[in-house]
């Protein structure tokens, strides 16, 4: 009570010490929180909130907060209803900082308080907040965000909050996608607004409240495309598109999008999607799996799309699903009749996925990227190998090798669409790129024609043999993947090559480099021992190759001087 008694008739400073006081207690004991609420201290902190000054009304904000955080929804005191009752009134206030205080406040408030979310309180508030988005003041449209974005999070529960929430969608939309076009890129200070009014995440709620409105969809999916496209260049503020990443449930209607929707939004549930494989690979992977037609819709989008960078992303998805569940994804293209066009529409790809961009717009595939780890398995202290992530122009490839993993009619279906001598001439072009350039994608090359020439018909071809010179020369790299790999589509050869084939190996010069590779400490090459075993190759491609070289006597004394002249 004496607490109570200064909020009410101290000085403006001394009331802003005592709501500071109450709102700490309040967050210690549900008791105390209890007693300050039947001590009517909410009708001395609406006061505040509404007259104080900037400081005070932050101060009063954040207590009101506190009293109302864990009150009691089922039998809502009188004091917390009509704190929040008046909250909503303030809004209406003609003084700009009270309105986006109070909208603060709000923001708070429903972001804490699910049960809250699903009410008719949430209903009122929404109506209210809505008439702020018009408005010229930047603070007010950031609090009025975060507000929406707040009661936006039970939108699927709450079926007033997303018949109302429709209404929102043209000023948000508007409102994002007329930052994003008049910054680009977007600076730091554009980001951290976007960031701190919870656009993104009000934007994710309306395309959920959406269900399936197509008109509704397209127009928070442009907004959406269009964030994801942003750039913070300087400075540690994050990009709009990564509050999507931060909160899982935002993917679920962004997949939906891709499963169920026309073509024209597929593709945009496509571009914002791939952005997040590299943070929640495992959680758009799983989704993808589990809701029926995604699958099979993603894989038409790769076969069907003119626009690159649909086709890498939709190559992302799949990449992704088939991390845990590649046997159902297979299954489900071929009971389709999706996968052996998928494969050769994959092995098509080949050639052109390394351009750095489509039609000059400067939306480089490079921003594609999926992660191999999870993130609980990985620590910000660690050196992350140059494999760890697949990127861009590599995932065509990387969807190619997992698949090639699976059994022998996959590779032969891409050894007959032409794939040895694409991956070939590709090697050839890149082969001493460091990985890191704009096109690294020899190591995956040869990590697929590893896969490959495990089956004895494709070693019988032309394009096997051609490809020997060009594998023997990769293993001159300074790069340890490309030589690692090298090695290992040499040891598929060999092993299960005719005694031509080792003597074109033998006389390619391959030995030296094989020799090289000779003793390379475990702990030097883990990541590569772990992709080896992931996709069922020897773990020592070098002593494999060159022990079956031995058994060649043509092979063998050469072998021999060869290995004296490396010792010595």
């Amino acid at each position: 009570p004496p607490l109570v008694q200064i909020l009410e008739t101290g000085s403006p400073k001394a009331k802003e010490d005592s709501a500071t006081i109450i709102g700490n207690l309040c967050n210690h004991s549900e008791d105390i929180r209890a007693c300050v609420e039947s001590a009517d201290a909410v009708p001395a902190l609406l006061w505040l909130l509404k007259n104080g000054s900037d400081n005070g009304k932050e101060i009063a904000s954040k207590t009101l907060n506190h009293l109302i955080h864990k009150s009691d929804t089922g039998t809502i005191r009188s004091a917390a209803n009509d704190a929040v009752e008046t909250m909503i009134k303030i809004l209406s206030s003609p003084k700009e900082e009270t309105q986006a205080t109070s909208a603060s406040a709000l923001a708070g408030l429903f972001h804490c308080r699910k049960d809250l979310r699903e009410t008719h309180i949430a209903v009122k508030t929404l109506w209210s907040v809505m008439k702020l988005i018009d408005v010229q003041s930047d603070r007010i449209l950031m609090e009025a965000s975060c507000c929406l974005a707040a009661i936006f999070l039970s939108v699927k529960q709450n079926k007033e909050v997303a018949a109302v929430g429709r209404d929102a969608l043209a000023p948000l939309v508007s409102l994002a996608s007329s930052t994003v076009l008049e910054c680009r890129p977007i600076n730091q200070a554009i980001s951290d607004t976007i960031n701190r009014s919870g656009a993104v995440l009000a934007l994710a709620g309306l395309l959920e409240a959406a269900d399936g409105d197509a008109s509704a969809t397209s127009e928070v999916l442009d907004a959406l495309v269009l964030l994801s496209r942003s750039k913070v260049s300087s400075g540690h503020t994050k990009a709009p598109w990564t509050a999507l990443a931060e909160n899982p449930h935002t993917i679920l209607p962004l997949v939906s999008c891709v499963a169920d929707a026309v073509p024209a939004l597929q593709d945009k549930a496509i571009e914002v999607l791939s952005r997040l494989c590299l943070d929640q690979h495992d959680v758009v992977g799983g989704l993808v799996s589990e809701i029926p037609g995604c699958i099979s819709s993603a894989a038409r989008r790769v076969i069907g799309s003119n626009l690159l960078k649909v086709k890498v992303g939709g190559c992302a998805l799949l990449v992704c699903a088939a991390k845990e569940h590649c046997q159902k994804q297979i299954e489900i293209l071929s009971d389709s009749s999706l996968y052996i066009q998928l494969i050769h529409s994959l092995v098509g790809m080949i050639n052109t996925a390394n351009l750095p961009s489509e039609n000059g717009d400067g939306e480089s595939i490079a921003d594609i990227k999926i992660s191999r780890h999870s993130k609980e398995n990985s620590s910000d202290t660690e050196m992350v190998p140059h494999t760890a992530v697949i990127s861009g122009n590599m995932i065509p490839l990387w969807l190619l090798a997992v698949f090639a993993r699976h059994d022998d009619k996959t590779r032969a279906e891409i050894l007959e669409a032409g794939a040895v001598q694409m991956l070939t001439e590709k090697i050839s072009q890149n082969a001493f790129l460091y990985v890191g350039e704009e096109d690294n994608t020899a190591w995956v090359c040869a990590l697929l024609l590893a896969l490959l020439f495990q089956e004895r018909e494709v070693n019988r071809s032309n394009s096997a043999s051609h490809s020997i010179p060009v594998l023997s020369n990769l293993l001159r790299s300074d790069e340890p993947a490309y030589r690692y790999f090298a090695a290992q589509a040499l040891a598929s050869l060999v092993s299960n090559g005719s005694r031509g084939t080792l003597l074109a190996v033998a006389n390619s010069g391959a030995a030296t480099g094989l020799i090289s590779l000779l003793g390379c400490a475990n702990v030097d090459i883990a990541d590569l021992l772990e992709l080896s075993e992931e996709f069922m190759l020897v773990p020592n491609p070098d002593e494999t190759t060159l022990e079956r070289l031995f058994r060649v006597d043509d092979i063998r004394k050469d072998l021999v001087l060869l290995s004296w002249h490396w010792v010595f």
